[in-house]
C-alpha cells in the first residue's frame, strides 16, 4: 500500500526474501477489497474484532490457499518473549520519567509513540507497574467492568520478577487472543500456522534470561538481533525505524465505510461512539464499532447483504 511508507514493510520483506532465496509475494488489497472482505473477516471470527492484523491474516491465508500452500510460519511470540513491543521500552524508560521526557519529545525514533508516553505520563509514577501497564495496554477509557482484567494483569506481574517479563507474560496470557484468531482464520482457508517462538523450550529459555538481553538502552529484542546476525541482512538486525503496524483506517479511502457503520451502531444503540483523538491512527474505537455493527446486521437483523453473497 502507498498510504504511509513508515508502515510499509514490503521493501524490507523483499530484502530478506532475496537474502534467503525465497519468493516474495506482495498482496495489495484495495479500499474496495476492504469494503468487501472486512465484513467477511468478521463473519469468520463470529466476534467483534478491531485488530489491524486480522484483515492482513485473512489476505495472507487466502493467497497461500490459492497458491496451493498448506503451512505458514509466523514470528508470533517473539515480541512478547524477547522484549519487542515498544510499549515495553516505554514502560522501562518510565522508570526515569523526568530524565526521559526530553528524549520522547526530541528523538525521531519515538515520533509514532509520543501518544503512548503522554498516556503513561498522565498516570502518577508512584502507581504500581501493573496498574500503569494495564492502562497503557487498554484501548479506550477504563470502566468499572475492567476491574477484573486489571486484577488479572496484577496477578501476572506478581508471578515474574523482571518488568519486561511481567509485561510479556501478561500479553501472552491476555493479549494472546490474536494467536487463536490467527488459527481460526488460517483454518478457514485450510492453512496450518506454525509459531516456532511459542515452542515450550523457547518459552522457558526466554523467561530465564536477563532483561539486558531483551531491552538495552533504546534497543528492543536485543538477543534476537544478536542471534540473527549473518542469517538475515544487517539492515534488518540493525534497523531502528520499525514501528508497530497500524492499518490506515483513518485514511479517507477507508474511513468513510468505517464511519458509516460506526454511525449506524450509534443510532442502533442510542449511544455515541467516542474516539480518542490523541491516539490518532492507533485508536480503533470506530473500527471496533464498525465490526460490531457488521455482526449485528448479520445475526440480529438477519441481513447478510453486507457479505456480498458469502454465506
Amino acid at each position: 500500500m502507498d498510504l504511509d511508507f513508515v508502515y510499509n514493510e514490503a521493501s524490507w520483506a523483499a530484502l530478506v526474501a532475496e537474502h534467503i532465496g525465497a519468493d516474495h509475494v506482495v498482496i495489495q488489497p484495495s479500499p474496495d477489497d476492504f469494503r468487501i472482505h472486512y465484513p467477511r473477516t468478521m463473519r469468520i471470527f463470529d466476534e467483534v474484532k478491531a485488530n489491524a492484523a486480522h484483515f492482513i491474516e485473512y489476505w495472507i491465508a487466502r493467497e497461500a490457499a490459492q497458491r496451493g500452500d498448506t503451512h505458514l510460519f509466523s514470528g508470533y511470540g517473539a515480541d512478547e518473549l524477547l522484549g519487542g513491543e515498544v510499549r515495553y521500552l516505554v514502560m522501562a524508560l518510565d522508570r526515569d520519567r523526568g530524565g526521559n521526557n526530553k528524549l520522547f519529545a526530541s528523538h525521531p525514533g519515538f515520533t509514532q509513540y509520543r501518544s503512548l508516553w503522554q498516556k503513561l505520563g498522565r498516570i502518577p509514577q508512584s502507581t504500581s507497574e501493573a496498574h500503569k501497564y494495564f492502562h497503557l495496554m487498554k484501548r479506550g477509557t477504563v470502566g468499572d467492568r475492567d476491574e477484573a482484567l486489571a486484577r488479572k494483569v496484577a496477578t501476572y506481574f506478581e508471578r515474574f520478577f523482571q518488568l519486561v517479563d511481567q509485561m510479556g507474560a501478561t500479553d501472552i496470557a491476555i493479549s494472546g487472543q490474536p494467536l487463536l484468531d490467527s488459527v481460526k482464520i488460517n483454518k478457514y482457508w485450510g492453512i496450518d500456522k506454525v509459531c516456532p517462538f511459542l515452542d515450550p523450550r523457547v518459552y522457558e529459555f526466554a523467561f530465564g534470561i536477563p532483561e539486558s538481553l531483551k531491552l538495552s538502552e533504546l534497543t528492543t529484542k536485543r538477543i534476537l538481533r544478536l542471534a540473527s546476525r549473518g542469517i538475515v541482512p544487517d539492515e534488518i538486525t540493525e534497523r531502528s525505524t520499525k514501528v508497530g503496524f497500524a492499518f490506515p483506517h483513518h485514511d479517507a479511502r477507508y474511513s468513510g465505510f468505517i464511519q458509516d457503520l460506526s454511525y449506524e451502531l450509534a443510532q442502533r444503540l442510542g449511544t455515541a461512539v467516542v474516539t480518542d483523538a490523541t491516539r490518532a491512527r492507533y485508536d480503533r474505537t470506530a473500527l471496533m464499532a464498525a465490526s460490531q455493527e457488521i455482526l449485528r446486521k448479520i445475526y440480529q437483523d438477519q441481513d447478510s447483504s453486507i457479505l456480498g453473497g458469502l454465506k
